[in-house]
Formats: C-alpha cells, sequence, structure tokens
C-alpha cells in the first residue's frame, strides 16, 4: 500500500469524530482508536461499504454509497470462553436466540463442542440480542466476539 494514501486515510480518521474504526479488505487490516477528550459527548457509528470500493481506499468518493448506523448504547459482547465448533441450534434444531429476541441473564444462547464434549454458553446479561457474529458451526477461538447483547 503506498504510503501516502495511508497518510490521508488516518488523517481522515483522526479528524472525525469516530472513537474507533476497524478496516479489512484482501490487502490491509487496519484497526484504529482515536484519543478524545473524555468531556465530550460522542457517539459510535458503524460504517459498512461495498468491499470492492473498500479495496481502492479512497473512502471520500464512495461516502454516498456508505450505510452508516448508530450503535445503540449499553451494549454488552458475549464472548467464546473456549476454542471448539459453535451450534446456535439445540437437539431439536431449534435455535437458542435470534436478532431482536429478548434474553434473560443465565439463558443458554449457543454451544460450543471442544473435545468431543458440548459446553453450554449462557447470557451474562438480560436484554435484547442486537447482532450475532458468528455463523453456524463456525469454529471460533477463545475471546471471540460471538453476540451483541443491548442490555435493559
Amino acid at each position: 500500500m503506498d504510503y501516502s494514501i495511508l497518510s490521508n486515510l488516518l488523517k481522515v480518521i483522526q479528524e472525525s469524530n469516530l472513537p474507533y474504526v476497524e478496516i479489512k479488505t484482501d490487502e490491509l487490516y487496519l484497526k484504529v482508536k482515536n484519543n478524545q477528550d473524555s468531556n465530550k459527548e460522542n457517539k459510535a457509528y458503524l460504517t459498512e461499504c461495498k468491499k470492492e470500493d473498500a479495496s481502492k481506499y479512497d473512502i471520500s468518493r464512495y461516502q454516498d454509497e456508505c450505510v452508516t448506523t448508530e450503535i445503540p448504547q449499553n451494549v454488552e459482547i458475549i464472548k467464546s470462553p473456549l476454542v471448539g465448533k459453535i451450534s446456535l441450534t439445540n437437539q431439536n434444531n431449534k435455535q437458542y436466540i435470534s436478532i431482536g429476541n429478548k434474553v434473560n441473564k443465565g439463558d443458554i444462547v449457543c454451544t460450543i463442542e471442544a473435545m468431543k464434549m458440548v459446553n453450554e454458553i449462557v447470557s451474562k446479561y438480560s436484554g435484547t440480542v442486537v447482532d450475532i457474529l458468528v455463523k453456524p458451526d463456525e469454529l471460533v477461538e477463545y475471546g471471540r466476539e460471538l453476540f451483541v447483547i443491548q442490555v435493559d
């Protein structure tokens, strides 16, 4: 990647009010955290663009094609406590949770199979499921983000 393009991209990110930016392409993985004045009230935003647009690195040209969504406040992430194969459905092929479902503290959200043992993963939070960050039967690592819960 050309250093001047990277420098311009970092300048745009620094001038924005975004507290955190993560960009992943086939050629680049960039993770930037803005150090901002803690007295300012800043909201976090997530911007998604087409993959082919992101690989061109000139984000200003594609600003109109991006979808910006406000990230809800008071969200918590359920992370994987172990390495293994995740299952989002029970033995009866009924999904444990879906986006928009209410979940209570202690509810089973998925299972992870590790070394031929099935481990039930329970929610540490009560709230609404905002996002599911894994695919069915995906192999997950320790600490992998699994679910986003908006806490009540």
